[in-house]
């Protein structure tokens, strides 16, 4: 095996700015930590302007540097820039010694989960937690030759690249639903098709969740069979709501209600209008309201409508303590009623493509798994870098 040598950070890649200094006028690339994606070290936006729109907290960077976020560690934010420009100071401006480690695999090191993990522990700060430069530079890194580097660096960057596309992938199955309800129905809002147009409270029942028993979090309520859906998992559901956190003892559902599997979940508090259909029998609190279609409407047409006016209902929403809207807004909602035959037609695509994004999210969620237990084995000589070796490796 090749023998892998320890050095610390400061070592293998001390801080240092670029050399080169825009003129004032020159257009360049400004980097803060808002256009820096967690944990991929993806640039999401690239903002150039006049290289005197800096503010004194910045300096120059160049395609020599990894460029590490000492802000909040735990956010895992990394990049290698591809062209010069003039970063936050923030960003921690590592220039790799070449003859020592190559920048590519420095920066998987630094995004690499067990470093995320030493950098967040050794935190100063409440509110603005930031690493200590201290522990951060004296950090010692397990280092094989270059060329060893390089095989890792390449295997990653195959494994990262599949997981890359797979979330493109399904990013682009997620725009397919509101897009195909446009064009089979047009905009609720405007209601460019001349649908007949009902309140939402005659096409179907519309009413609050119940959670009569105060506190809410007595233990005694908790605990059996019966899922309990809160208003997060609704906002985190993307439409299709599959799992809980708390259950329901027999004293819970009393005080409660049970909701059949097919419901529409509508949140009514803090977060408004956001929705997601119930894959289970569930309950859930009064800051949620279920809506079970009639006849003349089906659940997930329904839904895209609400999805169409959440902005709406957001701005109507009084705001007291924390914004809310009532039964009698949304039983009051105007809703266009097209055919059914057609809401049916659109409901069984919704369904497909829901189904087809939970299968493709279960492949995503192996890609991140193999990815991340990939890089630690490689990072740490666990792992030879060879094609036919890596498909042996056991997951």
């Amino acid at each position: 095996m090749m023998a892998w040598h320890r050095y610390t950070l400061e070592d293998i890649a001390p801080a240092t700015t670029s050399n080169v200094f825009p003129n004032p006028e020159d257009i360049v690339w400004h980097l803060g930590l808002e256009d820096i994606e967690s944990g991929t070290g993806v640039v999401l936006n690239k903002h150039r302007a006049p290289a005197s729109d800096a503010r004194t907290s910045t300096y120059s960077f160049d395609q020599g540097h990894v460029l590490y976020s000492k802000l909040r560690p735990y956010l895992n934010k990394v990049v290698v820039p591809d062209e010069p420009g003039m970063a936050t100071t923030e960003l921690i401006p590592l220039r790799p010694r070449p003859e020592i480690v190559c920048r590519d695999f420095l920066s998987y090191y630094l995004r690499s989960p067990s470093f995320v993990r030493y950098a967040s522990h050794y935190v100063t700060g409440a509110k603005m937690p930031r690493v200590i430069l201290d522990r951060f530079w004296q950090h010692e890194v397990h280092i094989p030759p270059l060329s060893e580097q390089h095989r890792i660096v390449e295997l990653l960057d195959e494994v990262d690249q599949l997981r890359r596309l797979r979330s493109k992938g399904n990013a682009k199955a997620d725009r397919i639903p509101p897009a195909l309800f446009l064009k089979m129905f047009g905009d609720p809002v405007t209601n460019p098709m001349r649908w007949p147009v009902k309140p939402l409270g005659e096409i179907g029942q519309l009413d609050r969740g119940r959670s009569r028993h105060r506190p809410r979090n007595d233990p005694a309520l908790l605990g059996g069979p019966y899922p309990l859906v809160q208003t997060g998992e609704v906002a985190n559901s993307k439409g299709r709501i599959r799992e809980y956190s708390h259950t329901y003892s027999e004293r819970g559902l009393a005080q409660s209600k049970l909701w059949p599997a097919g419901t529409l979940c509508i949140t009514i508090a803090a977060n408004i209008a956001n929705t997601g259909v119930l894959e289970f029998d569930a309950c859930f609190p009064d800051s949620i309201v279920g809506f079970v279609p009639g006849k003349q409407a089906t659940t997930e047409y329904v839904q895209f409508v609400i999805n169409r006016l959440r902005n709406t209902l957001d701005r109507n929403a009084p705001q007291l303590a924390q914004k809310n809207i009532n039964l009698k807004v949304l039983r009051s909602l105007p809703v266009p009623v097209p055919p059914i035959e057609l809401q049916r037609r659109f409901s069984d695509l919704v369904k497909a493509n829901a189904d087809y994004s939970s299968r493709q999210e279960s492949v995503q969620c192996h890609l991140n798994r193999l990815f991340e237990s990939t890089m630690a084995r490689a990072l740490s000589g666990d792992l030879t870098c060879s094609s036919s070796n890596f498909m042996r490796v056991e997951r």
